[in-house]
């Protein structure tokens, strides 16, 4: 009646739980422990800019990080539900999903869709970054 149950059971919800609780205590001391301010963690380590093409660039960067977080959450995601709620429980092997036309075109267009999207984006802040003014505050001439 009082024996911990060492298969399955308790020991593991209690075990799971340990390892979740200190998960989060770790996750939460990274975070806080940084010694970044609020606006140096949405900006991903851009500087603060002062010019407009400078915002330009920072906004590019953080979209393309945040895209990147979002791919990466999605991918994580779905790796560990595969493996939590697909794990093997018999003989049996599971349903082959081979030469699913459907399925190999998603996973086909999805990709092109994010890169082409990057791609348009980085080419508009660029052309602005790049554009040179027809009369300049500053002239710098280099010789040497």
């Amino acid at each position: 009646m009082g024996t911990p149950v060492s298969e399955g059971g308790m020991a593991r919800v209690r075990r799971t739980g340990r390892v979740g609780r200190v998960g989060v205590v770790i996750g939460l001391l990274m975070a806080v422990l940084t010694g970044c301010s609020f606006t140096e963690v949405l900006y991903f380590g851009w500087p603060e800019g002062v010019t407009e093409q400078a915002t330009q660039m920072r906004l590019l960067w953080t979209g393309s990080t945040l895209a990147a977080l979002a791919v990466g959450v999605l991918v994580w995601g779905l790796i560990f539900w595969a493996c939590i709620f697909h794990r093997r429980k018999n003989r049996e092997l599971p349903k082959q999903t081979a030469y699913n036309l459907p399925l190999e075109i998603t996973y086909t267009i999805i990709p092109f869709l994010i890169v082409a999207v990057l791609f348009f984006y980085t080419v508009v802040v660029q052309t602005d970054v790049q554009r040179q003014a027809a009369d300049p505050d500053l002239v710098v001439e280099v010789t040497g």
